[in-house]
């Protein structure tokens, strides 16, 4: 079991079952240098402030003493939540996507779970919205205004696996925005990898239309 010394007393030391291996500033794996430690609330809790060799920023890792001199980690604070990246095809078609995605994926790092969901079906319409004008810029009104249900059809979308991947996605982000929920079998992780298989179709096609457009066939 990890020990964590008191670089003001050495004499004091913690028997930890973890010392946090990643910068929860900067997301780089580390090896942090303790810099102090403070006991709370009748010793019933300690924080243990670490610097992050790697982008030289202070934060703190809060333990709960879980008996026999043993300490239970429960979390590092400040959180910095990592952004996600979207490939270059999505952030061009849709940037309220990306922004909500990011911002919803942010709220569950903040432990905000029952905003998480939320986020993630608005930003599963916003996506598949902007890939319908995409496809059909005249009917950009029309679209706006149907339910995300009746974008998720043949008469829109040709990709038959694309459809039903999403209504699942739709589905669960459903479950997020109801009293009740119908999947209880499913979460939030179901909900982020359907919305990934999603965007993921969703740039292979507006990929494969670039290069269509943007390549003639040769003359011969």
């Amino acid at each position: 079991m990890p020990i964590i010394i008191n670089p003001n007393n050495p004499n004091i030391r913690y028997s930890a079952d973890v010392i946090p291996n990643e910068c929860p500033i900067c997301h780089r794996a580390i090896e942090p240098s303790i810099i102090a430690v403070v006991q709370t609330e009748e010793n019933l809790l300690t924080d243990a402030v670490f610097l992050c060799k790697g982008c030289f920023n202070l934060f703190i890792a809060k333990y709960r003493h879980v008996g026999s001199g043993n300490w239970s980690f429960a979390h590092s604070w400040p959180i910095l939540p990592q952004q996600v990246k979207q490939p270059k095809e999505l952030q061009r078609l849709s940037p309220s996507f990306c922004e909500v995605y990011n911002q919803a994926i942010a709220s569950e790092s903040y432990k905000l779970h029952q905003l998480t969901g939320i986020g993630l079906r608005k930003s599963l319409e916003y996506l598949v919205k902007d890939y319908l004008i995409f496809l059909n810029p005249d009917e950009s009104e029309q679209i706006k205004k149907i339910p995300l249900s009746q974008c998720l059809t043949e008469t829109h979308i040709q990709n038959k696996r694309l459809i039903e991947v999403a209504k699942r996605a739709m589905w669960l982000g459903n479950d997020e925005v109801h009293y009740d929920k119908k999947w209880e079998n499913r979460d939030l992780q179901d909900l982020k990898n359907l919305i990934n298989i999603t965007k993921e179709w969703i740039t292979s096609e507006i990929m494969a239309i670039n290069y269509i457009n943007e390549m003639d066939t040769p003359k011969k």
